[in-house]
């Protein structure tokens, strides 16, 4: 939807861009951006019944839903730093996790 309407305005001389189709793209791009930030903190607790330290990833997707979402709903650049730290480090963890040491994840399963 974000992408469809995003290529509309895209093909519209500038003075045709209107404030409306600007919120047009704008709205999916929060409801995008809001489920992102609930799938990663539906995640988070996969990672924050363990007791190692391995519980430092979910409390990073932890603190991303709750950045993401504040900035969602409440200040706007919070949902670039939502996307790029907590976020992020988190990514890089997960993959340095289950790339060198999946044993270590798979364990207490």
């Amino acid at each position: 939807m974000e992408n469809i309407r995003l290529l509309r305005v895209l093909d519209l001389p500038t003075s045709e861009v209107t404030n409306a189709a600007a919120n047009g793209i704008r709205q999916p791009s929060l409801i995008k951006w809001s489920l992102i930030f609930l799938t990663v903190g539906f995640l988070s607790p996969t990672f924050l019944w363990r007791s190692d330290w391995i519980v430092l990833i979910g409390y990073l997707y932890l603190a991303a839903l709750l950045v993401g979402l504040a900035g969602v709903f409440f200040y706007r650049p919070a949902v670039g730093w939502a996307a790029a730290f907590p976020m992020g480090l988190g990514l890089v963890a997960v993959a340095f996790l289950f790339t060198f040491w999946p044993k270590t994840f798979l364990q207490e399963f």
